[in-house]
């Protein structure tokens, strides 16, 4: 029986590595936060949590949506009853431009969490007309506002605010942007 004094289990290790890459998500350096979770993704690799944000960050930070999409996938099928591995698969297919997957994706998650994020999403998808023709789109505000020349088709630089309206730093507790 071995015992850990002054130190860190390798359990420990990983979990001070998540909390870093949230950390650093929360504080938009979304390419940071990656690194941070491929350590602790190291330490435990069939972790779920870290399945699903090295997915997730990926996506945001590498655009690479078919390991974002199967390291999402794979957290899922660990753990298929925690809505937040969902948001995250959902918000790779946005990122990819896959907007009818992520809203298929936010129908099967649980939770009711899920259920406005998907309304959000629905609603953001549409594209109406204006009174001159002119594109509409919703606001932040949650609001059909015309399309400015200021709005962009792509996700922010920054990467760590969704589309969804929310930011994806920890599991059960998205903050507003």
């Amino acid at each position: 029986m071995s015992h850990w004094i002054g130190t860190t289990t390798p359990a420990d290790a990983g979990m001070v590595e998540f909390k870093e890459c949230l950390r650093r998500l929360r504080d938009g350096a979304a390419t940071d936060a990656l690194m941070h979770a491929r350590r602790a993704l190291g330490v435990a690799p069939k972790n779920p949590f870290y399945l699903s944000y090295t997915g997730l960050l990926a996506a945001v930070a590498e655009r690479r949506f078919g390991d974002a999409e199967t390291l999402c996938r794979e957290a899922i099928g660990v753990k298929c009853n925690h809505a937040q591995l969902y948001l995250n698969l959902a918000e790779v297919y946005h990122q990819a431009g896959r907007t009818s997957e992520a809203i298929e994706t936010l129908d099967r998650a649980p939770g009711r969490r899920a259920r406005r994020l998907r309304t959000r999403l629905t609603a953001e998808r549409a594209v109406l007309s204006g009174p001159r023709g002119d594109s509409m789109i919703m606001g932040r505000s949650g609001q059909i506002r015309p399309k400015t020349t200021h709005d962009h088709e792509t996700a922010p630089a920054r990467g760590c605010r969704s589309a969804l309206g929310m930011l994806h730093p920890s599991a059960g507790r998205a903050k507003r942007v």
